[in-house]
């Protein structure tokens, strides 16, 4: 998101961005070594990363099938068509899928399943249209809080965040 900041301020302080580009390096050499590490750790013991991805690419996956979206019964359709998206991550990562082939099952409670993040919620659940309408929203915002640095800054943030992570639906 900070980098996104400066490349969409017109003057940037020298100082500023030194710092910046200082700390950009440092994350490079230190931090994501790390996160990498953690992040295969995660995939070959764990199903975390399987179980994001895989509920991400179904709410796309759903919307080809449903291009006007699914409402809000989208829980029915995301069971309904699990399978080949689940079968896409698995194979790319090489993770484990144990968690997701138990969704809608009496195995699993199924309490909290969603698209995981809220580019995927809209997707799923207005279809096309809100695949669009996420955009535009984001982009009508990014014209008013570019007034503001610090609100810039915010709105970036909740765009990345969600893009690929949270859903606040």
């Amino acid at each position: 998101a900070i980098a996104i900041y400066f490349l969409l301020q017109r003057k940037i302080k020298l100082k500023l961005f030194l710092v910046s580009l200082f700390l950009f390096s440092l994350s490079l050499v230190y931090i994501i070594p790390k996160v990498s590490a953690h992040i295969k750790s995660d995939i070959e013991n764990y199903t975390s990363v399987v179980t994001r991805s895989s509920a991400f690419v179904n709410s796309f996956y759903v919307a080809a099938f449903y291009p006007l979206g699914t409402g809000g019964l989208y829980y029915v359709y995301f069971i309904e068509h699990l399978k080949a998206p689940v079968d896409l991550i698995s194979s790319l990562t090489g993770g484990k899928a144990d968690e997701i082939l138990t969704w809608g099952t009496r195995k699993n409670g199924d309490k909290n399943i969603s698209p995981a993040s809220e580019l995927g919620q809209w997707t799923i659940m207005l279809g096309i249209p809100g695949f669009l309408l996420f955009f535009y929203f984001y982009l009508y915002l990014l014209k008013y809080s570019s007034i503001n640095k610090f609100l810039l800054l915010g709105m970036l943030y909740f765009f990345i965040t969600g893009l690929f992570i949270e859903t606040l639906t």
